[in-house]
Order: structure tokens, then sequence, then C-alpha cells
């Protein structure tokens, strides 16, 4: 066999396994989820699949609602991809890729993460603009002008000023925004603050009520107000419906320093009785049991 030939034969094999190697687009997303849930990952692993993703990801997020199934996997895997970058490679490598695909949503998150407030807020702005009437837009546009020191208490108060339609999370985030702002200006105090967020509970469209409402009693526990009574109120119309991430809200609220042993026992059967008992529900359930059989 002639050397030339020997070569040639090499060289198609090895192009061969390459691209046997490359992953069908299917196939990308997974692999980008195992290597972002791994801890150290290998290094030419994560610049492979980034190459992968990157040549798959050619155009910019689709914006819109209806989308088809393939611009919403085209957005999965830009969404995937940034994340793998700014996990494994850097925030800057992140907020380039983002950027450059127009996903502000992404490019804000991780200018901030990177101390750049200029290009959050220019890239937040863009994110709005292209829906200037969603909540949830407007949400965390103000969420982090607060951060950054602007008083955005005004346009929050607007925002719950006869609305009922906003959803738990845009509330939720424009009440934080409010609480951001009043706390950089030095001018929270108890009453303003539950005016804002009994505001936000009647803001929100009935199926997410009691969510925002056991959202604002842990802000106001949070904020040393205390809340035992209001807590044992919301529970006692509640039986065995209350998802576990409100369970546990309510359970941080509640303050046993200030209960007595007897309050501390109602409480815990009042989240007993009102937990929605499944499999994910039962560490926490085990938990409360355990906690009451230590005050008995």
């Amino acid at each position: 066999m002639k050397p030339k030939f020997v070569i040639m034969m090499a060289v198609t094999l090895i192009a061969g396994n390459t691209l046997a190697e490359t992953p069908e687009p299917g196939e990308i997303m997974p692999r980008i989820i195992e290597l972002n849930k791994q801890s150290l990952p290998s290094p030419r692993d994560v610049a492979d699949i980034l190459e992968v993703a990157k040549a798959a990801t050619p155009t910019p997020w689709n914006e819109g609602a209806d989308l088809t199934y393939e611009q919403k996997f085209h957005n999965e895997l830009i969404a995937g991809t940034t994340e793998l970058m700014a996990r494994k490679v850097s925030f800057a490598t992140a907020f380039d890729y983002a950027k450059a695909h127009a996903a502000w949503h992404l490019a804000y998150v991780w200018a901030d993460r990177m101390g750049d407030q200029d290009e959050a807020l220019a890239c937040v702005e863009k994110w709005v603009q292209a829906d200037p009437t969603a909540p949830v837009r407007n949400a965390e546009r103000l969420h982090l002008r607060a951060k950054y020191g602007q008083d955005v208490r005004s346009e929050v108060e607007t925002w719950f000023r006869d609305r009922r339609d906003l959803t738990h999370y845009a509330a939720w985030r424009l009440a934080a925004a409010w609480q951001r702002a009043a706390e950089k200006a030095d001018a929270m105090n108890t009453e303003s603050f539950n005016v804002l967020l009994a505001a936000a509970v009647n803001s929100v469209v009935a199926a997410d009520r009691t969510q925002t409402r056991v959202s604002a009693l842990l802000m106001r526990s949070t904020a040393s107000q205390n809340v035992n009574g209001e807590i044992m109120t919301l529970l006692s119309g509640i039986q065995g419906t209350l998802p576990l991430q409100q369970a546990s809200a309510l359970f941080n609220a509640f303050s046993p320093t200030t209960a007595t042993n007897a309050e501390t026992l109602a409480f815990y059967d009042a989240l007993l009785r009102s937990v929605e008992a499944n499999a994910g529900s039962a560490p926490f359930l085990r938990k409360i049991l355990d906690q009451k059989l230590k005050l008995q």
C-alpha cells in the first residue's frame, strides 16, 4: 500500500470519527444539562459542546408567544448555552453570547453579575422594549433599577393601582423593588410597607392570591413584623391543598420566639393539616412532625 494512500485513509477515518461524535440537534441540550451539573467537567468537553451549540444557534432569540417547536428549541438552546458559558467559562463570555443573540433578558443578568450597570440597564431596557406592556419585564427592570439606587416606589405603586391581572411573580418582584428602593432611600416604615403589600395582593389574578399573601407575610416577617396571628388565620381556611413551597414560606415566617408553646404546637398542627400530602412534601411533613414531638 502506497504511503500517500495510507495517509488519505487515516485522514478519512479521523474525519469520519469526528463527524460520528458530533451530536444531533436533539442531543445537544442533554449534554449541556449534564455538563452544567458536573462540578468539574472536562474543559475539552465543554469547549466541544459549546462549539456545536454556537453553530446550531446562528440566529437571534425568538420573541413572541406563538412560537413553533423549532423556535422554542432554538431559544432553549440559547439559554442553555448561555448558562453553560457562565458556569464553566466566564460571565463575560455568557454576556457576549447572549447580547449577540439579542437574548436581552439573559444578557442583563450576566452584565449585572459582572458589575457593569450601564450594560445591564441598557439590556433590560431592550428586553422591555420588545414587549413594553409585559408586567414581568417591567418588574425586572424596576427591581434592577432599585438595586442600583434609583427610587422606583412611585412607579411600583402605579403598577399596583387598579390592577387585577398580575401574576404572583410579577407582583412579588415589584414589591421587592419597592422594598429595596425604600431601604436605600432610608424611608422604610411599617405602615407604608404593609399598605404596599396589601396592594400587591389585590393586584394579582385570583388564582395567585394565596401565594402572594404568603409571600407578603414572609416579607413582613423578614422585616421584623410579627405575623403569627395572620398565618394562623390563613391556615384555618386550608385543608390539604397548600403547596409545599408556600408551606415552607409560612414555616419560615412564623416566629416561635414570640409564641407560647401552645401557639407553636397549634401552628404545627395547622401546617400538618393544610399541606398537600405527596412524595415531594413528605420530608417537610416529617420535619414538622419532629418539631411538634420535641415540644410535647
